[in-house]
């Protein structure tokens, strides 16, 4: 007898946590409660009660709120609350930013920084080409703010699109590079080179060793870094389109700049004609 309660308190929290993670808080009310109250001390059905009760209370303060500070603040709910490994907490959490996609469903260019914003919500459930899409549309709106371009990189990236994730990586490094972790980069090679270089330096590294291209971007940052990517585009772009003159001009400007990174650049152009 006691086994057979045993099995069934467990699985009513069971189908009361798989309620939760749909957010379907009356039904996992009514599970949780049934086990609450054969056993008032049960510790995982008074776990899953706090956790809906939690839940509950926030949804409700969340859909109160004015559209502007609504995100916001379930986001910050979000991404606080400690999450666990098992299934249901996981859909839990998808619910949850699913809930908050809605929201933001007809504000596609909407963005709070750091990364509240819908293209990276739908790379948080794997949804790559929603977020290809979304992002896209955000980067037209923001240009010249950096961290979309890094969640797009990754989005690409993620899809296989190595070639297309580059310029978005490169974009992001030297528009904000400071905001900027390799922990955050799925692209291992690139991620080496953050490390070793910081993120500052890392897409001219990046270049020279053949891991991203080079953009050109008049919109860029004045920093000493940028200043030196500029000096190694002109120069490269001048040696593309054989105009010596040019070239001359933007190795000088190169080497004036970092002497390092010339004799780098140079070396890696006689490793390309052996």
């Amino acid at each position: 007898m006691q086994l057979d309660l045993f099995n069934w308190d467990h699985i009513e929290i069971g189908v009361g946590r798989n309620s939760l993670a749909r957010l379907d808080f009356n039904d996992a009310r009514h599970r949780f409660n049934l086990v609450l109250c054969g056993f008032p001390n049960h510790p995982e059905a008074a776990q899953s009660m706090k956790e809906l009760l939690y839940w509950e209370k926030t949804l409700a303060e969340f859909e109160a709120l004015p559209p502007e500070t609504a995100p916001p603040f379930l986001w910050a709910a979000i991404r606080r609350f400690p999450f666990d490994a098992a299934d249901y907490s996981q859909q839990l959490r998808r619910s949850l930013i699913q809930r908050l996609l809605t929201a933001l469903a007809d504000r596609p260019t909407f963005y709070d920084p750091p990364d509240l914003c819908s293209g990276y919500l739908h790379l948080q459930l794997g949804d790559l080409a929603a977020a290809v899409t979304a992002l896209r549309s955000l980067i037209q709106s923001r240009p010249d703010s950096g961290l979309p371009h890094l969640y797009l990189g990754e989005a690409l990236y993620r899809q296989g699109r190595t070639e297309r994730s580059g310029p978005c990586y490169a974009r992001a490094l030297l528009l904000n590079p400071e905001a900027i972790s390799p922990e955050a980069i799925s692209h291992q090679p690139l991620a080496e080179v953050i490390k070793e270089y910081g993120p500052s330096l890392a897409p001219i590294h990046a270049f020279l060793q053949g891991i991203l291209p080079l953009v050109a971007d008049d919109s860029l940052p004045v920093t000493p870094a940028t200043t030196i990517y500029k000096a190694l585009q002109q120069a490269e772009q001048a040696r593309r389109e054989n105009r010596h003159q040019d070239m001359i001009a933007a190795r000088r400007d190169l080497k004036n700049l970092s002497a390092d990174i010339f004799r780098e650049y140079l070396d890696t152009l006689e490793d390309s004609t052996v």
